[in-house]
């Protein structure tokens, strides 16, 4: 018998509770790090549109977005003026986070 894989994306919730999306930067930060990290895989991974790499990770939380920007920058070589901006904020949300008790 086969059995499908189910997705968890639906259950993953973009926001985070009140005050905790507003303190981590709302609306603006998710733009900031969903944007700088399709611009920065684009040029490089040329399988996935620049709208797809946003996609992929404009649908996690900021702390999910944080982690995933920092990562990015362990690997990524070059200038990348965008990045180093959403790097400091990632460090900034995952600070913030790491005080709050978030996960």
């Amino acid at each position: 018998m086969s059995y499908r894989a189910s997705s968890a994306a639906p259950f993953i919730s973009r926001k985070l509770d009140e005050p905790y999306e507003k303190l981590l930067g709302g609306e603006a930060a998710h733009r900031c790090l969903a944007t700088s990290y399709a611009d920065a895989l684009y040029p490089l991974e040329t399988r996935f549109s620049w709208d797809d790499l946003y996609s992929a990770l404009d649908v996690l939380p900021l702390t999910l977005k944080a982690e995933n920007v920092l990562m990015l920058i362990e690997h990524i070589t070059g200038s990348a003026p965008r990045l180093v901006e959403a790097g400091q904020l990632a460090r900034r949300i995952t600070n913030l986070t790491g005080q709050l008790g978030l996960h």
